[in-house]
């Protein structure tokens, strides 16, 4: 169910399944790309008929922007368990996303998100009247911060989002480190370097203890970060600037994301995860703190939180996601779809606790599937959730196996 005036009363409409591209040597702009969008939706809104209170539409429709493939394809899974038909906008990094069975219809977009002009969000608004959207969803950073930005200028509703100014605090790994420290919420201790020399010499002086981690200030999904034993690991070069540097905390990583209204907690997934398996967690504290960051900045939607558990049981925060996050399809599997109650954003609709959840690697769980009756059943329908879209997960699966997707191991950041 959507939000009260979401759901308005509309002509059916029967859309192609899918977008044609032109050939790779004719590029075309976003704007020829949208313009031709418009033109082909209005021929099929003409063929319905103009809307009428006789001709009401029943269908729920939402329109997901995305960046990028593989954190975009979790959030179309949770969309589709919340509306009937999902369509896509995407750049050009999210074009597999027209092969998942559940995207009704994808619409190619040349310009990144992170570069749209004004001229560019009209053309979005008028597509989205011309597919009869009910809903927006941003998908990854730059869609987030495009709908804090520009959200307000689309005749449609959006997934709530985070201000601007908060998103860009809590997007910064050194600012949303300042922020906890101001906060009074614990965090390593951190240091900034403008260059790899500068780095260096203050580790020649003795400012800094080993191990560290280095990380960039804006990358995501442990990109670019780096643990150093010792000073004689550091490396040579460093492709980034500035160089955060922070204090590594031993003991376990922890993730916890929360969909909030207003500066208050609606409902949370908190988790740790190894190469094993992932299990959810009650971590002493941990909501705390995180309620004393989203209370501080009045947080609208989800927000998620990298953290370290030393083994004193002491808490640290890494990092900040001001976005959705790439497991969000096992908190909904799990019970919880972080899409359907951010639609719904009703602060009476919490799940409460979700039990024990616990589900292992895909390739463990690819090792028992011989032996159903010995899987819980979270990872049963894990399974059934990948088998639901097959070709799409196949290829993903095979690009995995290939070390594809390989990220940075260590410190979960």
């Amino acid at each position: 169910m959507l939000p009260d005036g979401v759901a308005g009363q509309f002509a059916p409409q029967t859309l192609p399944a899918t977008e044609t591209e032109p050939p790779p040597d004719r590029p075309q702009d976003t704007s020829a790309r949208l313009h031709r969008d418009e033109h082909a939706t209005h021929q099929v809104a003409q063929s319905d008929g103009p809307p009428t209170a006789s001709r009401s539409r029943t269908l729920t429709r939402a329109l997901i922007l995305a960046e990028g493939f593989r954190l975009q394809y979790r959030v179309l899974r949770c969309a589709v368990e919340c509306f009937d038909e999902v369509f896509v906008l995407g750049a050009a990094g999210a074009d597999q996303l027209r092969y998942s069975r559940f995207c009704k219809r994808y619409i190619r977009s040349d310009r990144s998100f992170a570069d749209m002009q004004p001229d560019d969000v009209c053309r979005i608004d008028r597509l989205c009247h011309r597919l009869q959207i009910d809903m927006v969803l941003p998908s990854c950073g730059e869609t987030t911060r495009f709908l804090s930005l520009y959200g307000d200028r689309l005749g449609v509703a959006c997934y709530p989002v985070p201000s601007c100014e908060t998103f860009d605090i809590l997007n910064s790994k050194l600012n949303f480190a300042r922020a906890c420290t101001a906060l009074g919420v614990p965090v390593p201790r951190t240091h900034v370097f403008d260059t790899a020399e500068a780095l260096r010499c203050a580790t020649a002086s003795g400012g800094l203890s080993f191990p560290l981690v280095l990380k960039p200030d804006n990358m995501w999904g442990s990109f670019g970060v780096r643990r150093v034993d010792t000073p004689d690991h550091l490396p040579e070069r460093i492709d980034y600037a500035p160089i955060i540097c922070q204090e590594y905390i031993p003991g376990r990583d922890i993730s916890a994301f929360y969909i909030c209204k207003a500066g208050r907690v609606v409902n949370s997934f908190v988790y740790s995860r190894s190469n094993a398996k992932l299990v959810c967690l009650q971590v002493e504290h941990l909501d705390e703190y995180a309620q004393t960051i989203v209370g501080h900045f009045r947080y609208d939607g989800t927000i998620g939180f990298d953290a370290r558990r030393d083994p004193d049981g002491r808490i640290a925060f890494i990092e900040c996601n001001p976005r959705f996050w790439y497991r969000m399809d096992v908190a909904m599997i799990a019970g919880l779809n972080f899409v359907t109650l951010g639609c719904e954003m009703r602060q009476d609709r919490h799940v409460g606790d979700l039990g024990r959840v616990e589900l292992r690697s895909p390739r463990r769980l690819c090792r028992n599937i011989l032996t159903p009756w010995r899987l819980n059943a979270v990872e049963r329908a894990y399974l059934g959730y990948l088998t639901r879209d097959p070709i799409i997960n196949a290829w993903a699966g095979l690009r995995s196996a290939l070390g594809a997707n390989r990220i940075v191991s260590g410190q979960q950041l």
